[in-house]
């Protein structure tokens, strides 16, 4: 079986060659003046871990910077360069007090830049879901790419690249909250049934964060609040907050330990309007519902009795 690593890696060198044409066995390394250069317009990385950058700036001041980025002219001005790869290179460096860095230069495509920088992160760093989604869209839209040649130059399946992009349809609150680690790759498939309703999705976002809920529960949680909207599609003065309420609710049920239900069960029985129990990690609440104020003062009354 092929290594995806060494496929991804094989990729960029190939991708590399190609961008140099006829490469001489030993190339010239250049000290660019790191001021004249500017950054890759297609790069796909937006966020880039303080702590591992300051590390790397570190071990450049004690052994300088060991392997050299990679740039090409910058497009419509002279004298200066575009970066095609090395970012973490470059940004420490900077952070070192370099005021050169030692670099190669490629005569290099538009097309082959965006390529080369998402293989250089997905093998060496890793790109967050969203960010690998956003290089695909732009492969596909600016350089009219298929799916299944972006996901042959990537190094990753046909239908990965497809369930990549379809996160793009996510509202950009959801794309923070998966960029940031707080929603997987697999909450968030889950969620995209759901693309249409924002707010909506913003409430169960929220739920998933707080009560920590599985790739699997906000699965059902997703099929339950669909199954909630398709009840109440016809119902005029049904609103989206109370699909989403019984939505919930319904998930809360099918994932109800017998015994909290059976309690639910008896003390609705016994105080004559309904109670509901939430149950997570050892310790939860008890909710009382009521209509009127002579509920609640009947509610009042059975609870009073007992310290009399």
């Amino acid at each position: 079986m092929k290594n995806a690593s060494s496929d991804m890696g094989q990729g960029l060198a190939a991708l590399l060659g190609e961008a140099a044409g006829t490469p001489s066995v030993k190339e010239k390394v250049m000290l660019i003046p790191i001021d004249q250069i500017f950054p890759n317009p297609y790069q796909p990385r937006q966020n880039f871990n303080e702590e591992a950058l300051q590390d790397l700036a570190e071990s450049i001041r004690e052994q300088g910077v060991l392997l050299p980025i990679i740039v090409r002219s910058r497009p419509g001005a002279d004298e200066s360069y575009q970066l095609v790869a090395g970012e973490r290179r470059l940004r420490a460096a900077k952070l070192a007090g370099l005021t050169q860095i030692p670099a190669l230069f490629r005569r290099i495509q538009d097309r082959q830049m965006l390529e080369i920088a998402i293989l250089e992160n997905v093998q060496r760093e890793d790109l967050n879901p969203v960010e690998v989604a956003r290089g695909c869209s732009q492969l596909i839209e600016k350089f009219g790419y298929s799916h299944k040649k972006a996901a042959l130059r990537i190094g990753k399946s046909r239908e990965t690249i497809t369930n990549l992009l379809r996160l793009l349809r996510l509202p950009e609150s959801i794309l923070t909250l998966i960029e940031t680690g707080a929603l997987s790759m697999g909450h968030a498939r889950a969620m995209v049934r759901l693309e249409s309703k924002p707010d909506i999705l913003n409430q169960l976002a929220n739920m998933v964060i707080e009560q920590e809920l599985s790739v699997r529960q906000t699965e059902e949680l997703m099929r339950a609040l669909e199954q909630e909207a398709a009840k109440v599609v016809d119902t005029a003065d049904q609103s989206e907050e109370t699909a989403v309420e019984e939505g919930k609710a319904t998930l809360a049920k099918r994932r109800k330990d017998p015994m909290i239900l059976s309690i639910e069960g008896r003390l609705t029985e016994t105080l004559g309007i309904k109670v509901s129990i939430t149950h997570l990690r050892g310790k939860g609440k008890v909710i009382v519902e009521y209509t009127t104020l002579e509920e609640l003062e009947g509610l009042a009354d059975r609870l009073l009795r007992g310290q009399e």
